[in-house]
């Protein structure tokens, strides 16, 4: 589908939206390889570019019966990125509690960093955060997980990014 600044439902409780301009958004099968095994996603995330988008993001609420088991330490963030962008780009995460138990509506800005750059046309690669949410107010409550795009790394039909393989864990390291 496209979206017009509102939330699109991906897959897996995951949605994408974008300011600026609508965004493609659409569920891919789409190989990746690392070293000498191979996968295949069913559902990954293809963003495709327009004129005018500023900024997207992708993001899921954790429900608080799985954040209230992060409360008290490090949480590890990680996703697959391919970046068609023609350009490296550097993805934020935001971590936004909600202030009412599972209340999405109510969640807000608590906790923001961004991964390593992912090089333009370089394949698939695994970018990790390890974040200390113990100090983090109302994380209990659940919270949005957002994944965001820079501005400009979309701004054309031709600039794609696919994004796969999200993966939450309670540790200090990705496994």
């Amino acid at each position: 589908g496209t979206d017009s600044g509102s939330r699109i439902p991906i897959a897996d409780g995951w949605v994408a939206k974008s300011a600026g301009a609508a965004l493609a958004v659409q569920q891919q099968t789409r190989d990746l390889t690392t070293g000498s095994d191979k996968y295949k996603w069913r559902h990954a995330c293809r963003l495709t570019g327009a004129t005018s988008v500023t900024t997207a993001e992708v993001s899921q609420f954790i429900s608080s019966d799985v954040a209230a088991k992060m409360r008290q330490g490090e949480i590890t963030i990680s996703a697959y990125i391919d970046n068609l962008t023609q350009a490296s780009l550097t993805i934020d995460y935001d971590i936004r509690p909600a202030s009412t138990a599972d209340d999405a509506s109510t969640a807000s800005s608590a906790s923001t960093g961004s991964f390593s750059a992912v090089t333009a046309g370089a394949g698939w690669t695994r970018i990790t955060a390890s974040v200390d949410v113990s100090g983090v107010t109302d994380i209990e409550n659940g919270f949005d997980l957002a994944f965001k795009i820079p501005s400009g790394a979309l701004d054309d039909a031709a600039k794609i990014i696919f994004l796969g393989g999200f993966q939450l864990e309670i540790a200090d390291a990705a496994t």
